[in-house]
């Protein structure tokens, strides 16, 4: 695997509408494919913009935030507090936009100074990628069943429980 460090993600609209996508890093950089999707340079450009270390592997052309592996089958809990997140962008418009989240949790209450998430989810961020990332932004974050929200208060946004 050939990941490197992303030191930029520079994007350009043209009045045609057109988007094109560069990521750099040290010394290098590649053009994402010609004909970018808007949403995909967006999405890009908007973790790199959170202060998130983003990756890019150069031999399967995806960007990333993390280089680890992503937990494979069903989680131990079903729903809980967002602890951190993940994404994989890969430059191919044909393959899905991939969300990783790590899952607290409800009955653990007592605090850390470290990460307690115990299960997690993985889903895909298209169409509303700027939404969920504006959520995952957010102070609190929670997943269940019904999606991400970042209240705790359901009817504020006129959901019932899980």
């Amino acid at each position: 695997m050939a990941a490197f460090k992303v030191l930029d993600v520079r994007v350009g609209r043209k009045t045609d509408g057109t988007v094109t996508a560069y990521i750099k890093w040290l010394g290098q950089g590649t053009l994402v494919a010609a004909g970018t999707e808007p949403n995909r340079a967006a999405i890009m450009l908007s973790v790199f913009d959170t202060g998130r270390d983003c990756y890019w592997d150069d031999a399967t052309r995806v960007f990333q935030t993390t280089l680890g592996t992503w937990n494979a089958g069903p989680s131990p809990i079903s729903q809980g507090r967002v602890d951190s997140w993940d994404v994989r962008i890969p430059e191919a418009v044909t393959q899905p936009l991939d969300l990783y989240l790590s899952l607290v949790s409800d009955a653990q209450v007592q605090q850390s100074s470290g990460s307690t998430a115990v299960g997690w989810a993985r889903l895909s961020l298209d169409p509303n990628a700027q939404l969920v990332l504006g959520l995952l932004r957010s102070r609190y974050c929670y997943y269940s069943q019904n999606g991400l929200r970042n209240t705790q208060i359901l009817q504020d946004i006129n959901w019932t429980a899980p």
